[in-house]
């Protein structure tokens, strides 16, 4: 019973033992055909894309190129170490404070670059501003120059008019007239008459009320007047020589001359007015009268006239 036993456990190991053979030749069977099969459909596609089989120089060639470029990349990889340990290097604290203190530094510099610049814009500014002021100064002093000249022929000129208008004429002498005395006051710059004439020339009136106010009335009937401001012949007037013509046309300088009474306000006006009897012949007799005098009319003729 034993011995039968062991003969049917060797029996059904060599059986399974078999039959795995018998499957592997099949597997590897199988195997063979595929390959076949798969290396004839790729030689076929080959041949019907025409691409023709690579020869063993070529791919000799390509050998190498693969192994250049294996080569490339041993070395790209040595140099990507030694960039990650020179990073590293650079990784350390006194790098980094010595990068950053360069790194202000430069900004440093950039900031006094830009400043000088600036610098040097504000002085050419200025360089230009003066240079202009300069041509202003130089023209400014030209046209002194020049005004200066013509002031100076301004003068030259107003010179030798003057003393073409210049009356040479000998201090001035008193004679005997017998001709009848138009007394007339100037003051305030204007001309008054004392009295009213009539268009001939004679006398109308003692007192010319129209030109003159009394002032005070004294025993005996004699009075004090006063011209008035805003009466009489403006001497600074802009038509001064008509009013004068107008006014004095009455009278004859064969019969009459004129006393001229001066207040001390109107001393400058005074050759205005002598110029004009003089030019039209009358004979004058000034009086001067200071702040309070008094000048009375006592009428009459012999006195002595200018």
């Amino acid at each position: 019973m034993r011995k039968r036993r062991t003969s049917d456990g060797l029996d059904l190991f060599l059986d399974a033992i078999c039959n795995m053979f018998g499957g592997f030749l099949f597997i590897m069977l199988f195997v063979v055909v595929s390959i076949r099969s798969a290396t004839t459909a790729g030689v076929e596609k080959l041949e019907r894309t025409d691409v023709r089989p690579v020869s063993d120089a070529e791919l000799d060639v390509l050998r190498n190129d693969i192994e250049k470029l294996e080569r490339d990349i041993a070395e790209l990889g040595e140099d990507r170490a030694e960039s990650r340990a020179f990073a590293l290097k650079l990784v350390d604290p006194e790098n980094v404070e010595k990068v950053k203190e360069t790194s202000e530094v430069l900004e440093e510099v950039e900031k006094i670059k830009v400043a000088n610049a600036e610098t040097e814009r504000e002085n050419q500014e200025t360089r230009e501003e003066a240079e202009k002021l300069e041509e202003e100064k130089e023209r400014l002093e030209k046209e002194l120059t020049q005004a200066k000249e013509e002031t100076e022929d301004a003068e030259e000129e107003l010179e030798k008019v003057r003393a073409k208008r210049t009356r040479k004429t000998a201090p001035p002498m008193l004679k005997l007239s017998f001709k009848t005395e138009i007394p007339i006051v100037l003051k305030y710059g204007r001309v008054y008459f004392w009295h009213t004439y009539s268009a001939y020339g004679t006398r109308a009136s003692d007192f010319n009320e129209d030109e003159f106010v009394v002032v005070k009335t004294k025993l005996g009937g004699s009075i004090q007047t006063e011209p008035k401001p805003y009466r009489g012949i403006d001497l600074n007037g802009d038509d001064v020589e008509l009013e004068l013509s107008r006014a004095f046309s009455r009278f004859d300088p064969s019969r009459d001359y004129f006393t001229i009474v001066v207040s001390d306000d109107s001393f400058g006006d005074y050759n205005i007015l002598s110029s004009f009897l003089k030019r039209k012949n009358f004979d004058i007799n000034p009086w001067t009268n200071v702040a309070g005098g008094v000048v009375v009319d006592r009428g009459g003729s012999g006195h002595s006239a200018q």
